[in-house]
């Protein structure tokens, strides 16, 4: 529909909301191109509530302006692009439209105690929190992530306990820094309980406060490191990423990231960190490992809104 250079925004917002309630329209992608017509901003406005009143999906083209209309709207700078983001739309939907393959036998994921795991971390903070290293172990075990052998600990004597009991060597690894490897909040290769116990004494007189406590961790042979990770976004959901890990994820920032095919996730996983995970020939173990969670909202439907 050429409605013309000349076109208001209120006559342009008519037409997105004629199109949208035609039987013979699937999606509509308007194209404005500023300043014409009624400006930039009344325009965008225009779109804004012609889209939140339609039951189809509504994308923009506002030329030269790659901007999210007020929080739901998708905008795009040129219409090829608006097209591409439809396309892989598309292709998510019609994926999840089709029937769930079932997990190979040998992966068995413990759904329910996974959720009641989190929802008991809600219920105690509403507002959700990174979780505490055990916590995060067993909600990853859940679904057959293996946690090389660790055991928290609040002092050096409890950490030297610890050591003798997984074995040497150990690893000794502060709890409260992010980067526990830049601030001096990792040894490797403690063999000894006394190693162990000088270590956290050495530890927590260089971190301070910061360091709320401490992990004793089982010390694993050479492999490759690498890093996985997510985050779920309130507006577009989660995102994977995978890449080097351990001391070079900073330095190299060699790191793929996709929109994972997830039918039904944990959504109240906020953030995930595994990082490193020491990859060979006898599997994948995971070292170290951070969760963030938090309440689940729907998310603004934005592409995917009717689709089906």
């Amino acid at each position: 529909m050429d409605l013309t250079a000349d076109a208001s925004a209120e006559e342009i917002g008519a037409a997105v909301a004629a199109l949208a309630a035609s039987p013979e329209v699937d999606v509509v992608l308007a194209v404005y191109t500023p300043p014409f017509g009624s400006g930039l901003e009344q325009t965008r406005q225009a779109l804004s509530i012609a889209a939140k009143g339609a039951g189809k999906t509504v994308l923009a083209c506002v030329v030269g302006h790659d901007v999210l209309i007020d929080g739901h709207l998708p905008s795009y700078a040129f219409p090829e692009q608006a097209v591409q983001a439809l396309a892989h739309a598309v292709r998510y939907a019609e994926w999840r439209d089709r029937p769930a393959e079932p997990a190979p036998a040998s992966f068995r994921v413990h759904e329910r105690t996974a959720r009641q795991l989190v929802q008991q971390e809600l219920s105690a903070h509403p507002d959700g929190r990174w979780l505490s290293p055990a916590t995060t172990a067993r909600l990853l075990d859940c679904y057959g992530i293996t946690m090389v052998e660790s055991i928290e600990v609040d002092g050096p004597e409890a950490a030297a306990a610890a050591s003798e009991r997984i074995g040497p060597p150990v690893v000794l690894k502060a709890v409260g820094p992010v980067h526990k490897s830049d601030i001096g909040g990792v040894r490797l290769g403690l063999r000894t309980a006394e190693e162990v116990r000088q270590a956290y004494h050495e530890m927590s007189a260089h971190i301070g406060p910061q360091m709320t406590g401490a992990t004793v961790q089982r010390m694993l042979p050479g492999g490759v490191e690498i890093i996985i990770g997510g985050v779920n976004y309130p507006a577009f959901g989660p995102l994977a990423m995978v890449g080097m890990g351990g001391v070079m994820a900073d330095l190299l920032a060699d790191r793929a990231f996709r929109v994972p095919p997830v039918t039904d996730p944990l959504g109240m996983i906020a953030e995930l960190d595994l990082n490193p995970v020491i990859v060979s020939s006898d599997g994948a173990t995971t070292v170290d490992a951070r969760i963030r969670v938090a309440p689940c909202e729907p998310p603004p439907s934005l592409l995917l809104r009717r689709l089906r």
